[in-house]
C-alpha cells in the first residue's frame, strides 16, 4: 500500500519538476485559412523563458507544413518572437 501511494505522488509531482517556465502569447489577431488559396495562415507568438536555458519545437496534429522547424533554443529571459 505504501508502494502505491509513493507512486500516486511521484507520478503527480514530477511533471510540474519537469515542465518548462515560459510565457506565451499570441500576437497576431486575423488568422484565417481558406482551401484552396496558396496564402498561409501567419501565427504570431511572443516567447519569454522565465527558467533556464531549453529548447522548444512546434508541432501540430495535421500534418501541414509549418515554420521554423527543428528545435529552437530559448536562453533564459530573452524574448523570442515566432511567426
Amino acid at each position: 500500500m505504501k508502494k502505491i501511494i509513493f507512486l500516486i505522488i511521484a507520478l503527480t509531482i514530477l511533471p510540474s519538476l519537469l515542465a518548462f517556465d515560459i510565457d506565451i502569447h499570441k500576437k497576431s489577431s486575423n488568422e484565417v485559412l481558406i482551401a484552396g488559396i496558396d496564402k498561409p495562415a501567419k501565427f504570431v507568438f511572443d516567447i519569454t523563458n522565465n527558467g533556464g536555458t531549453n529548447s522548444i519545437e512546434f508541432y501540430n496534429l495535421l500534418g501541414f507544413y509549418m515554420t521554423p522547424t527543428g528545435k529552437i533554443p530559448l536562453n533564459p529571459g530573452i524574448n523570442e518572437n515566432q511567426n
